[in-house]
């Protein structure tokens, strides 16, 4: 389940995109039901094996202003804990230090992610994984480089990113960087 990023689920864990007055807003407890319901309904449907949360504490994307993001995903992370999710996929971003804390949290597979203004290297990728998670995820960097786990495994040069194409809704900076080599046909 995407719940980062400024989307829906996060909307409905940040203090200034939920102004509801139901059960879903105002408190800590109620803004978080959203977040917690939807992920036991799908976890009830397919089992809880075959799902993952993604989120992004202090992830402004989106106006999103998280008041307190340590106590508001700490809280989430405990709570959907007894359900044994596949993972939790942590996208760090702004001040709150959200890897290290929540993997002290989470039983379970974790996935990093860093949401900066550069892609994240290899040797971070690699630190995080000897120190916090269990798998590192790469978005832009992986978008210019659709071999990126050959290129880093040879050493390879990355091709650089074309920041003002990238999520620009066509192919054009999105699916058109070449491989390092073309892989043969059939």
């Amino acid at each position: 389940m995407h719940g980062a990023n400024g989307y829906l689920v996060q909307q409905f864990l940040a203090e200034n995109t939920n102004r509801r007055t139901d059960r879903f807003g105002g408190s800590l407890t109620r803004r978080l039901r959203f977040a917690v319901e939807v992920v036991e309904a799908v976890a009830a449907e397919v089992g809880a094996e075959r799902v993952g949360l993604r989120i992004s504490p202090d992830n402004p994307e989106n106006e999103i202003a998280e008041e307190d993001p340590q106590g508001t995903y700490r809280t989430l992370v405990g709570t959907l804990a007894p359900l044994g999710l596949a993972y939790l996929h942590v996208i760090e971003r702004g001040d709150y230090p959200a890897l290290a804390d929540l993997r002290r949290r989470r039983p379970g597979t974790l996935i990093a992610n860093f949401n900066g203004p550069q892609p994240t290297t290899r040797e971070a990728g690699e630190k995080v994984l000897a120190d916090l998670a269990d798998l590192f995820s790469y978005g832009r960097l992986f978008i210019a480089n659709p071999d990126l786990p050959s290129r880093f495994a040879a050493d390879a040069p990355l091709a650089p990113i074309r920041e003002d194409l990238i999520y620009g809704g066509g192919a054009e900076g999105y699916t058109d960087y070449p491989a390092l080599t073309a892989a043969p046909l059939g």
